[in-house]
């Protein structure tokens, strides 16, 4: 696959990013400043789980091959590379929770948590696949290095005074908003498609030659599909028409493939009305991945209302929020 959706030269460059948070808006310079450092505290204190295990030798081995290539992926859709450690990714064991932490958990395979700035990845060493955990390790990783910011929100206490924290405003794809106790996330489910779409692309891109990975039938699975020899790496057909033909050769075992073809049915009718100005449909997904690391949806927005109409991008939040 190209490289695709490198940073322009004219665009500004961001800070150097220090936690998974890289805005605080609506609030003063010395606040955010004061804001980011204790983020940065948060991601560089890492506590250790009462459920957590230690990583075997072959996770680890994954985790820092996952760490050594992640920043250029980011990268090359203008997004600033958060500085992820081991330390930030941890295994916790299924079997060492409570009932009602699991029933909580329920099908969730990992989870990338603003509060701990860590990634959880739950594990049952009795079923678990390596290639299994590199995949939601990976998959979370690109949650993490998403474009996250907070805004200050005010509620009344029980005595009439008034308490203001921090909440999230845009995570990812998600744009997130809180009214009394009700938080709503607009574009939940692209953000999940996104997220699983750039995941395919980073497996493509740096593991498919693994050996400790490929021998797993999890890539010998898709490149058959594909009609590729075993040692050839995943080709994303671009001239592909049709969404679900592109989710099915592409899945993976993923368990979003329902918002993923619902993004490529997006992505294929913004071509097909756009033909002139978009090569491939890949061209139209870099937008929906640079909003997804920039935090910048003017451009998309301005893409989906000239297509389908004024507010149309509002109405595709609500139509995608989560469920």
């Amino acid at each position: 696959m190209p490289e695709t959706g490198p940073k322009s030269q004219d665009e500004p460059q961001e800070l150097e990013r220090t936690s998974g948070i890289m805005r605080i808006t609506g609030v003063s310079p010395e606040i955010e400043e004061r804001a980011l450092e204790f983020w940065k505290q948060k991601f560089d204190q890492q506590e250790l789980h009462e459920a957590e295990r230690e990583k075997t030798p072959e996770e680890a081995r994954i985790i820092e091959a996952i760490l050594a290539r992640l920043p250029k992926f980011v990268s090359m859709y203008g997004g600033n590379p958060v500085p992820l450690k081991m330390e930030n990714i941890h295994i916790v064991d299924l079997d060492n929770l409570s009932a009602e932490s699991r029933k909580i958990i329920g099908e969730k395979k990992g989870l990338y948590d603003l509060n701990s700035q860590s990634v959880a990845i739950f594990s049952d060493c009795n079923n678990d696949k390596l290639v299994d955990v590199f995949h939601n390790i990976s998959h979370e990783l690109i949650h993490f290095s998403a474009f996250d910011s907070l805004m200050p929100y005010t509620t009344l206490e029980k005595d009439g005074s008034a308490k203001t924290g921090l909440i999230h405003r845009i995570r990812g794809f998600s744009i997130i908003t809180t009214s009394g106790d009700k938080t709503e996330f607009y574009f939940k489910d692209l953000d999940e498609a996104v997220t699983e779409e750039l995941t395919l692309r980073f497996i493509d891109k740096y593991f498919t030659s693994d050996s400790l990975l490929v021998q797993d039938d999890y890539f010998t699975k898709i490149m058959n599909m594909m009609g590729e020899k075993n040692t050839q790496p995943i080709r994303f057909d671009l001239g592909l028409t049709d969404a679900e033909t592109y989710v099915m050769m592409t899945s993976a075992g993923s368990t979003y493939d329902r918002e993923r073809t619902e993004l490529w049915k997006l992505i294929l009718n913004v071509k097909e009305k756009n033909s002139d100005k978009f090569e491939s449909p890949e061209d139209i997904f870099n937008i929906f991945a640079k909003k997804y690391f920039t935090g910048n949806a003017l451009a998309l927005a301005r893409l989906i209302e000239k297509i389908y109409g004024k507010d149309s991008f509002r109405k595709l939040g609500e139509k995608t929020k989560a469920k």
